[in-house]
């Protein structure tokens, strides 16, 4: 067997080494064979997975030729040329994964819980299924979500010649063949990309702060994407070399919310396929499994923003002695949540009646009227009782509709309105027909006296008889989400068909089992007021 042997120098050879010429032979090969065959194998194994690949090895020259210029082309986080950054100590965020998935829009006349819930969980399972690092920064295309004032970031006038500066960002595409970004009728989820560039593309951020993160954040586990930091060309992230995913507008309307298994859908709608729509199942049966689906991903991903917490803390506490309550109110809650929509409704939707949600809460009232009742286990050892009206059970009522609160001051019964509570703390005896805008602990809440949606009245005044100067759609977005997450701390919901009392089961799957659709239009139907009954008998 031939061998590579070396000679220890002599001290008049000292830092020299000698071979012998088959050696140097062999060892030649051996490092073309190494350089040639093993990249290849590995190659083709990358190119196999799902069609999307990592591209590092197979970039790394050119990724080194082309440094001049891109170091033109590559923005610079502020700063980015201080050693204290430490950018060859950042962690790398992408390299568990196979790429980016930048979520960057839902619909264009979506509200604020299809836009910042569905459309923003839909991407979420996507990413999930394909490897991909979330980047949830969202653009100015839903216009009933998108506030320039508060998202434009420029802090009262939309986006500041600063903020303009370090706008694009240098990265490979992921990207689909026309057939699969533009699909017509038959959509399903989105595949995996179909091809990745061969060189870099710059990329542009929308502008702004994203919308999504003025109320949101994703779970600590997640690690965060920052295009500024981690795309600059002394940054050690792998994330420059792997592609950058944005589905197509069809593949979200289309595919990921009408035609896909592993996404949450509110409702069954037209153009959905029959394995999705499952009408053998009634309509609870069905909701369950797409509530179980949002309700996994809300767990796996997202988070409130300390602000939107503070809200729905404040909405919860609206009561007689709302300045006494002690620390552990949210844990003792215990209520009925009802959902009134009455403004806009479509999509084969009907508006319920207000007289149809009075027997089921006077149930409620009726069943709570003793001056002693039972509240929720004390850290799961005890049941207590009391008498104090601070955290006694209470209606949590939530609606878009002034017309709404008007009928039930007029045509409910007074005991029922005393343990009724709103968002912005209504006073059903002093509440007047033209009252549609009244102050908050929050600041101004905002509803529609018409059909008109609350979102597109703080868009613009439509209404003359509506003052909508101080509230903008970042408010009109608060109000919708802090009631919905108010609504989630209760055992109990009343509701028609909405995103809205869907996204508050989405964070507490435990309300699935106490949600009564009065929209049911099943054989079986909802829940007997009886029935309703039976259930709070068996809280005792």
């Amino acid at each position: 067997m031939m061998m590579i042997t070396s000679a220890m120098p002599t001290r008049g050879q000292r830092g020299c080494v000698r071979f012998s010429l088959p050696s140097v032979g062999i060892a030649v090969f051996f490092l073309a064979w190494c350089c040639c065959c093993i990249p290849v194998v590995w190659w083709k194994q990358a190119d196999s997975q799902q069609g999307i690949v990592d591209t590092n090895s197979k970039t790394k020259n050119n990724d080194n030729n082309n440094n001049n210029n891109n170091n033109n082309t590559v923005p610079r986080a502020k700063n980015a040329e201080r050693s204290d950054l430490g950018h060859a100590n950042q962690p790398d965020p992408c390299r568990q994964y196979r790429g980016v998935l930048h979520i960057s829009q839902g619909d264009y006349n979506g509200g604020t819980t299809a836009i910042l819930i569905s459309f923003v969980l839909h991407q979420l399972a996507y990413a999930e299924q394909h490897q991909l690092l979330p980047w949830i920064h969202l653009s100015s295309y839903s216009k009933w979500v998108y506030d320039p004032l508060v998202h434009g970031g420029g802090g009262g006038g939309g986006d500041n010649n600063n903020n303009k500066k370090n706008r694009t960002f240098v990265m490979r595409a992921g990207q689909f063949t026309k057939q699969h970004a533009h699909c017509h009728g038959d959509c399903g989820c989105p595949p995996a990309v179909d091809f990745i560039s061969d060189d870099f593309q710059v990329h542009d951020i929308p502008e702004g702060n994203g919308v999504w993160g003025s109320y949101f954040q994703l779970a600590p586990h997640i690690p965060k994407f920052d295009p500024l930091l981690h795309m600059t060309s002394s940054s050690s992230s792998t994330c420059r070399d792997k592609p950058l995913v944005r589905l197509s507008l069809a593949q979200l309307t289309k595919g990921l919310h009408n035609q896909c298994h592993y996404t949450a859908k509110p409702w069954r709608r037209g153009g959905m396929p029959a394995d999705i729509r499952q009408d053998h199942l009634d309509n609870q049966a069905w909701l369950q499994q797409q509530r179980q689906i949002g309700a996994r991903l809300v767990q796996r991903f997202v988070r409130l923003q300390p602000e939107l917490q503070h809200r729905v803390e404040q909405a919860l506490r609206q009561q007689e002695q709302q300045q006494q309550e002690d620390d552990n109110q949210m844990a003792s809650v215990h209520c009925l949540a009802v959902h009134i929509r009455h403004s806009d409704k479509g999509n084969g939707r009907k508006r319920v009646p207000v007289r149809d949600f009075l027997p089921y809460v006077q149930a409620y009232v009726e069943h709570h009227r003793s001056p002693k009742h039972p509240t929720r286990p004390n850290h799961g050892n005890t049941t207590t009782t009391t008498t104090t009206t601070t955290n006694r059970p209470f209606v949590y009522l939530a609606t878009d509709s002034s017309p709404v609160l008007t009928e039930i001051q007029q045509r409910w019964p007074r005991h029922v309105q005393e343990r009724i509570r709103t968002q912005d703390g209504y006073d059903f005896g002093n509440l007047t027909t033209n009252s549609t805008i009244r102050p908050s602990a929050s600041g101004v809440l905002l509803r529609s006296p018409n059909t008109t949606a609350v979102f597109a009245l703080a868009a613009a005044a439509q209404d003359p008889t509506v003052a909508v100067s101080s509230t903008s759609r970042h408010d009109a977005n608060l109000q919708v989400l802090t009631d919905a997450l108010a609504m989630s701390h209760c055992q109990f919901l009343l509701h028609g068909l909405s995103g809205v009392t869907e996204t508050s089961i989405f964070f507490n799957l435990e309300l699935h089992r106490g949600a009564i659709n009065l929209e049911d239009d099943d054989d079986d139907g909802h829940p007997s007021v009886a029935d309703f009954e039976r259930q709070l008998q068996q809280l005792r």
